[in-house]
């Protein structure tokens, strides 16, 4: 009995022991708090992504009736996904399939019109942000395929993150494709007087049937996103050190 009430006792006074040291530990030592981290985190850009066309709006149509604002949009989405994990700001001009235009549009024209000067608007009320346009190409000859990006004149930096991410893409999902980047004219409005680094993406064919196909596999999408990010990443990396 007095050996069981011993051994309780030296039982006792090793957690009380240890208890104490703990404390002590605690006391002593100061949380690290990663300040650096989140000052990282609120520093990055917001990106403004612009899923083309939309609403009455169509876009190209595929051979099998796709429309190309669906294609956009389900794009879009994959990208902005893929951003936020990874701490990024995201901001989309539509996440339905309609228009952005004023309730006093009366015309297709005029909604139209409407539309497009409203998605600019909402890129110019972010601030710090990079502006990114999601359409897909269509042409009479089927053979053609492959993205290309268009670059805004109005921000220098338009063209540094507009390589940034052909090159993530010509590396990783479109390997052998070759076109060139070309400087945005005025018959595009919104990437033509966006005043943040802007570009249009046309992400492929839509006349393509292979390519098309391609756009309406999930998994393609995914891959084709990611490396979008990845170029946005490798940009904004670049810029830090300028």
């Amino acid at each position: 009995m007095k050996k069981s009430v011993f051994i309780c006792l030296v039982s006792f006074l090793c957690i009380v022991l240890v208890s104490i040291i703990l404390f002590g530990i605690c006391f002593v030592v100061p949380i690290y708090k990663n300040t650096e981290s989140k000052q990282i985190v609120s520093a990055l850009p917001t990106i403004v992504i612009d899923c083309g066309h939309g609403g009455p709006d169509g876009g190209a149509v595929g051979a099998d009736g796709t429309c190309e604002k669906d294609i956009n949009l389900a794009l879009g989405f994959a990208l902005r996904e893929i951003l936020i994990q990874n701490g990024y700001q995201v901001v989309m001009t539509r996440e339905k399939d309609a228009f952005i235009c004023d309730d006093h549009s009366a015309s297709l024209r005029e909604q139209n019109v409407s539309d497009i000067h409203n998605r600019l608007k909402i890129a110019k009320s972010v601030p710090n942000s990079l502006f990114i346009s999601i359409h897909m190409n269509n042409f009479s000859d089927t053979r053609y395929w492959g993205s290309q990006l268009f670059y805004g004149p109005k921000n220098k930096q338009s063209i540094t993150m507009s390589e940034a991410i052909q090159k993530r893409l010509v590396t990783t999902v479109q390997k052998g494709n070759d076109r060139p980047l070309k400087q945005m004219d005025s018959s595009v409005y919104i990437i033509y007087n966006a005043p943040m680094p802007a570009l249009l993406l046309e992400c492929g064919f839509m006349s393509n049937t292979a390519e098309l196909n391609r756009f309406k596999n999930t998994q393609y999408r995914c891959s084709f996103a990611f490396s979008v990010f990845l170029g946005i990443n490798d940009y904004i990396k670049g810029v830090k050190h300028v």
